[in-house]
């Protein structure tokens, strides 16, 4: 049993070294709670789901680059929730906020989180365990970390990207835990919402150029996203700028929790984002920009200011290996849970099915068993990640950031990849934050149903 003393000590987060003032920083209310919401269109009735209650549909939390940040977090919903910022690095591994769930009758149970973002960008958060359940009934938000730096030449504009698995009856689809889904494609939604609405209308003034921040918060599927009616420029990824470059004709694509910052200039009276799902293109909301004429120019040389990353070191890197194994035609024979190994049949009865390194994480307790690999702080790590599954594997990593080694180069640094099936890619990053940390699938199901490890950057002596 847990006290309301035990949780209450359990999440204090500080990524930095508690700063002057931390305590005078105003504090965010986040309530995690039973709700109703408006997705399917037409005369039906509104759908049961689970949401952080905010001003919009999708909380939308916003902080400062340099400066503490502070939230109370409030859980009144029947589950048990592991509350992690996803793509924020730090200090510390305390990442990962649990608060248990609401008894009838009971005090309210939560929690006091606190840290100073080293990064600026566009984040999130949600549960990190149970996802599938959790995060496919809305439970969600974006954290949106601004530049330290005088005023801004972008109108900001957050988008979160959901499907929504419901039936015609406007009732959630609440078969959690389906191991069919869980080896293969996972909870594939049928009905989509912007930011929590069915394809949505939103002002945006026309004469600034407007920075759509847009979230994958889907369990499972890959959004391909275009605009239309505008100019449009990718200037980050994963909440790190990239190099500047039009969109053109391409579509912009979003595995489950990746981030894309989007500048969009010379737009039209009218702009609208379309989901491009191959056999079909959907509109997924539409923005009205007025009726100022004014016509904005970006510089050639337009750059984010850079977030204050550690310098790859010119030293022999580690080379490790991390094979991923499991799901529908995977090749997975066995697994260690714990200290013990079991028989896939063995698995499957204990609802997993994917491996790191033949090891299967519960992802309803956490990473659990043998480290993925344990490294010294301050080594210049490159992974190896071998997908030995017949799926295309999108990949996160928590308190750090990594970049893809290529034929043409170091790709941008960023906390997700996605590696093809049955392919190699190379991760390199620097193990530069001392604690344990976690390498996950971002595909709910896989993570619930085994795809989760641990790794250990060691303090050095």
């Amino acid at each position: 049993m847990i006290s309301r003393r035990k949780v209450l000590s359990l999440p204090l987060l500080a990524f930095l070294p508690r700063q002057a003032g931390a305590q005078d920083a105003p504090v965010e209310v986040l309530v995690a709670t039973a709700a109703k919401m408006q997705i399917l269109t037409g005369e039906t009735p509104p759908t049961d789901v689970l949401r952080f209650q905010r001003e919009y549909p999708v909380a939308i939390l916003r902080a400062k680059q340099g400066e503490p940040f502070r939230c109370k977090f409030i859980n009144i919903t029947p589950d048990d929730i592991w509350l992690h910022w996803f793509g924020v690095r730090g200090l510390n591994q305390a990442m990962t906020t649990f608060v248990p769930k609401y008894v009838q009758g009971a005090e309210e149970q939560s929690a006091i989180i606190e840290f100073t973002p080293p990064d600026a960008g566009t984040f999130w958060f949600g549960p990190m365990m149970n996802a599938s359940k959790l995060r496919d009934s809305g439970l969600y938000g974006m954290l949106i970390v601004e530049e330290n730096r005088q005023g801004s030449d972008f109108y900001d504009q957050p988008l979160v990207l959901d499907d929504w698995m419901i039936g015609d009856d406007s009732k959630l689809d609440y078969d959690f835990g389906n191991m069919e889904r869980a080896i293969g494609s996972g909870r594939m939604g049928n009905w989509f919402t912007v930011n929590g609405l069915p394809k949505p209308t939103i002002n945006i003034p026309r004469a600034q150029m407007t920075r759509m921040r847009l979230l994958n918060a889907a369990n499972t599927r890959t959004f391909n996203v275009n605009f239309k009616g505008a100019d449009s420029y990718v200037i980050a990824r994963d909440g790190q700028p990239v190099p500047f470059r039009p969109t053109g004709l391409d579509n912009i694509v979003l595995a489950p929790g990746q981030r894309a910052d989007v500048l969009l200039t010379n737009a039209q009276q009218t702009v609208t984002m379309n989901f491009d799902l191959f056999e079909d293109v959907v509109e997924a909301a539409v923005f009205e920009t007025g009726l100022d004429a004014s016509r904005a120019e970006v510089p050639d040389n337009f750059a984010l200011p850079p977030n204050p990353l550690t310098v790859v070191s010119d030293s022999a890197p580690l080379l490790l290996t991390l094979t991923l194994e499991g799901g529908a035609k995977g090749g997975l024979k066995q697994a260690k849970v714990g200290s013990e190994i079991f028989s896939i049949r063995e698995l499957i009865e204990k609802k997993l099915a994917w491996a790191m390194n033949g090891i299967a994480g519960n992802g309803t307790v956490g990473p659990t068993g043998d480290l993925l690999f344990e490294v010294p702080s301050g080594t210049r790590v490159q992974l190896t990640v071998q997908n030995k599954t017949a799926f295309a594997q999108s990949l996160g990593i928590q308190g750090h950031v990594w970049r893809v080694l290529n034929e043409q180069g170091p790709a941008p640094f960023a906390d997700t990849t996605v590696v093809a099936p049955m392919t190699e890619q190379i991760m390199e990053f620097m193990a530069d934050n001392v604690g344990s940390w976690a390498i996950y699938a971002t595909v709910a199901e896989r993570a619930d149903a085994g795809l989760i490890g641990s790794f250990k950057v060691a303090e050095l002596p």
